[in-house]
C-alpha cells in the first residue's frame, strides 16, 4: 500500500493574524499529495488527495479530497467521480453522529455544517436529504428529505417525505 503522510498544525495562539478562535490543534493526513495555494485576495488554502483525513477535538472527516480554508477555519470535502460512482465519499463524524454526503462543508470554529446528498443512521431508522445543515447544538435542518426504518436507504420500500424537516434532541446511532 501507499505510505500516509500525517501532518498535525498546532491552534494559532489567540493574537493570531488569522484570529482563528480554535483552541484544539488540526491534525490531517492524506494517501496522495498535499497543494497549499497562497492567495491574498481569496485566502490561503490547502488541498488533501486521496483517501484525505482531517481531525480537530471529537471531528473527524474522511474523503478523497479535502480543501482547508485556513483563513475562514472551514473544511470543505468531496469525492471523486468513478465508472461506478462516487469514490471517497465524504464522511463526517463527531462523537455519536455522523453523515456522509456527496460534498460536505464544515466549519471548526462555528462547529456548523453543511451536507449534499446526505445520509444518516438515526434512532431505528434512516435519513436521506438533497441539503442538510447542521448547527453547533447539533439541531438538523434537512431540504428535500426523507426517513425511513427500511434498510436499502437508497431505493426504500417505504418512506416519509419532507420538503423540509428538523431534527431536534436526537441521540444518533
Amino acid at each position: 500500500g501507499a505510505d500516509t503522510t500525517e501532518i498535525e498544525l498546532p491552534a494559532p495562539p489567540p493574537s493570531s493574524a488569522t484570529g482563528s478562535g480554535l483552541e484544539q490543534p488540526v491534525q490531517f493526513s492524506s494517501q496522495d499529495s498535499l497543494v497549499i495555494f497562497f492567495d491574498e485576495q481569496r485566502g490561503d488554502s490547502s488541498t488533501l488527495f486521496g483517501n484525505a483525513r482531517v481531525q480537530y477535538d471529537d471531528a473527524t472527516l474522511t474523503a478523497h479530497q479535502i480543501a482547508i480554508l485556513q483563513e475562514i477555519d472551514e473544511l470543505r470535502a468531496q469525492g471523486t467521480p468513478s465508472d461506478t460512482g462516487l469514490v471517497g465519499r465524504p464522511e463526517f463524524q463527531q462523537g455519536a453522529e455522523g453523515f456522509s454526503g456527496d460534498r460536505l462543508a464544515f466549519n471548526l470554529r462555528t462547529e456548523r455544517g453543511r451536507v449534499v446528498g446526505a445520509q444518516t443512521a438515526m434512532d431505528e431508522g434512516y435519513i436521506r436529504a438533497d441539503v442538510v445543515k447542521i448547527t453547533e447544538d447539533s439541531t438538523i435542518y434537512a431540504q428535500g428529505g426523507l426517513y425511513t426504518t427500511c434498510e436499502c436507504i437508497e431505493d426504500p420500500s417505504y418512506s416519509l417525505h419532507a420538503n423540509r424537516m428538523k431534527i431536534v434532541d436526537q441521540e444518533w446511532v
